[in-house]
Parts: C-alpha cells; structure tokens; sequence
C-alpha cells in the first residue's frame, strides 16, 4: 500500500489505473547525479540510476534516449546501443535502473561521451514529470591499447656520425598525439645516462 494524495488516501498498488487521480501526488522522476557514469568499453551495460521523489499510487512509465551530445564528441552511434530502453516503475518504489548497452568495438579511441535523455511514457503521462538532472552524461573508456616498438633491435652507426636514427613503429594509428620517453643505457660504451622527452604526432602513423 502506498498513502497519496493529501487525504492520506490508501491506495492499492495493483489496481489498475486508467489516469491520474485527483488526489494522487505527481511524481519527479530525475537522474542520480551523485554517480558518476564511467564505463569500460569491454564491461558494458552502463547502469544509470532514476530516482523518484516519492512513491506513485500508479505505475510510472519512463523512457530512456541515447544520443551522441555534439559532432566535435568522439562517441559515434556505433559505440552503444541508440534505441530507446523502456522501464516500468512500479507503485511504491522511488528508484528504477536503466541499463544502456555499449559496443566493444576494438578500435583505439579517445574518451568518448554521449547522454541519456529521460521522458514520461504510457498513458499516465500527468502522473510525473522529468525534473533536474533529466540526462545522464556517459563517459566509454577505451580497453584498446597501442603496442610500441622499435622497427630493429640492433642499430649501427659509426661514432662520426653524431647521432643515430632510431625507428618507433605503432602496431595502430593513434587518435590523439602521444608522448613518448626514451631512456638512454650505456653498455660498453661510455658516457652518461640521459632522459630525452620529445612529443611525436603519430596520427598518420
């Protein structure tokens, strides 16, 4: 039982309701911002929580919407699931989780970021309303890494020539510009130990 409306009026949580009743209390629905949704791409769903500020004498239908944020975002359509997800919240809960399915997809990317967007469905759409927050952000961390070597494991060079070329080769293009330390140990030869950082644009690489 669920006490609505300010009669305290009993309600039976499994009768049917075919609208709003005059002294049932609207609900707002919004999303838990005290999480932070950060997902692995290779450990999806996201769960993403909705909290209700009181119990419904009815069932509250809530809608659920992915959709990239913006085109300079790097998320595409194709790293989570876009269709709609559906919940049904029933009488008497405050909270409903909403899971959105993301695509393992194998490709080296940068963090990515797209939203879920909350509305009211189903035919009580005056017993609730969206509040603040209504979206939640969703952060996709890439699982890919980009293995690093040289091209050989044995360089010549006469000790005239002042310098020596060093190949670095990607097993993948990069996304972004990488940073890279190479560390300099004497073997035989003398001479100190250096630490050079030089930044690469590997992109095309």
């Amino acid at each position: 039982f669920v006490l609505c409306g300010e009669n305290n009026r009993t309600c039976q949580s499994n009768r049917s309701w075919s609208g709003l009743l005059p002294d049932c209390i609207r609900v707002t629905v919004t999303v838990d911002d005290s999480v932070r949704y950060i997902v692995d791409e290779n450990r999806g769903p996201v769960n993403i929580m909705l909290l209700l500020d009181q119990p419904s004498c009815h069932p509250i239908v809530v809608i659920a919407r992915p959709r990239l944020r913006s085109q300079n975002d790097a998320a595409t359509v194709n790293d989570f699931n876009a269709d709609p997800v559906t919940v049904t919240v029933d009488p008497g809960e405050t909270t409903a989780v909403v899971s959105i399915d993301i695509t393992d997809d194998g490709l080296l990317e940068s963090f990515e970021v797209f939203d879920v967007e909350l509305e009211i469905g189903g035919t009580n759409t005056d017993g609730a309303v969206i509040g603040s927050p209504g979206v939640a952000q969703v952060f996709i961390s890439s699982d890919d890494v980009i293995a690093v070597s040289f091209n050989q494991s044995i360089y010549n060079v006469s000790e005239g020539a002042g310098v020596v070329r060093v190949v670095v080769v990607l097993d993948r293009e990069a996304p972004q510009r990488l940073t890279l330390q190479l560390v300099v140990i004497s073997g035989t030869a003398e001479g100190r130990n250096k630490v050079w950082q030089r930044k690469w644009n590997l992109v095309n690489c």
